[in-house]
């Protein structure tokens, strides 16, 4: 049989289905990018009350050939700097074809609703997990997302980036955030300078995550921290866009030798460039230390070569960290 797949948006599925969909996303979600579930409900049932606000919520379900539901779909579309925004994708299995049919369809729905209302994208925007144990990244769902998306040409961006706490009494964690220019090919560059990148934050803080808080007692409002805390840490001195491709099968298993998904904050900045600085200076030390002790009479041959090979030592210290800098390594 062949499989046949559409979608629905949540609004007009049963409760019953709505319930089922849920019970894929619960299962399939990492614990620290979880939203509660009646909350979730509250926007899907009550879609009117959330009319006047300027981002757009789309909720969809994944149905099969049988009419059983495959899964559960949450995104966002911020108005200002035209960005949809990949909360949730779950499917009842991780599968590729599930994934990327999912994906392409709410995408070209979505799409289609908001050019009836003289709206586009140009940026589709999701965020990663950064937790790990034992060096590996252990959030399976965002490693899977880091894995398929970046065959639809997601690229990591390196600013900082912390995800808003979503339960109360929670921490903000530090994410990653993955970008795509919508309908672009690997080909077309992406450039994102740090005056759009913050701007693209501080509407995804305060029309998505502030403008969901605000409708739940309890729940905290640490936006206006976070965004001070993302501006004091951005590298300031070129307008750059620290962009990476995020293709490596190994992000399945929570690691990839080929990418680092560390991003770049002023303070990580400062301590790289000691690195690298450290190790020229103590080479040219013991460089001028030798030239003395040879020029001086009074040491010993002995002394001399032994300053000799601590500077050669030095110097291919400092090849070999340079070399590493070079190529990320």
């Amino acid at each position: 049989m062949i499989l046949q797949l559409k979608i629905v948006p949540a609004k007009r599925c049963s409760k019953q289905d709505i319930t089922a969909a849920l019970d894929i996303y619960c299962k399939s979600t990492d614990p620290g990018s979880w939203t509660d579930t009646n909350q979730i409900c509250d926007h899907i049932w009550n879609s009117q009350a959330y009319r006047a606000e300027p981002r757009q919520m789309f909720f969809y379900l994944l149905y099969d050939n049988d009419g059983t539901v495959e899964g559960f779909s949450e995104f966002a579309y911020l108005p200002e700097n035209r960005v949809l925004v990949l909360d949730y994708l779950c499917t009842r299995q991780r599968n590729h074809v599930l994934f990327y049919n999912f994906y392409h369809m709410v995408v070209c729905e979505i799409q289609e609703s908001l050019k009836k209302e003289g709206k586009f994208i140009q940026f589709l925007l999701t965020e990663l997990s950064l937790t790990s144990a034992n060096g590996q990244l252990i959030d399976i769902d965002s490693n899977y997302f880091r894995h398929l998306l970046s065959n639809e040409n997601y690229k990591l961006l390196k600013y900082p980036y912390y995800q808003p706490p979503l339960l109360p009494h929670d921490e903000a964690k530090e994410f990653n955030l993955a970008i795509a220019i919508n309908g672009a090919s690997d080909e077309v560059p992406l450039f994102l300078s740090a005056s759009q990148y913050l701007s693209i934050v501080k509407e995804l803080y305060i029309s998505h995550y502030l403008a969901w808080y605000k409708n739940y007692p309890g729940m905290g409002d640490t936006t206006d921290k976070l965004i001070d805390r993302i501006a004091h840490e951005l590298v300031q001195n070129k307008e750059s866009y620290p962009i990476a491709l995020v293709q490596c099968k190994l992000f399945d298993e929570g690691q990839c030798p080929k990418i680092t998904v560390e991003n770049i904050t002023l303070e990580r900045y400062r301590k790289k460039k000691w690195k690298r600085i450290l190790p020229i200076l103590i080479w040219s030390g013991l460089a001028i230390l030798t030239f003395i002790v040879c020029v001086l009479p009074i040491f010993s041959n002995a002394v001399t070569i032994l300053c000799s090979f601590l500077t050669i030592l030095a110097g291919v210290i400092s090849v070999v960290s340079l070399r590493n800098d070079f190529f990320g390594a």
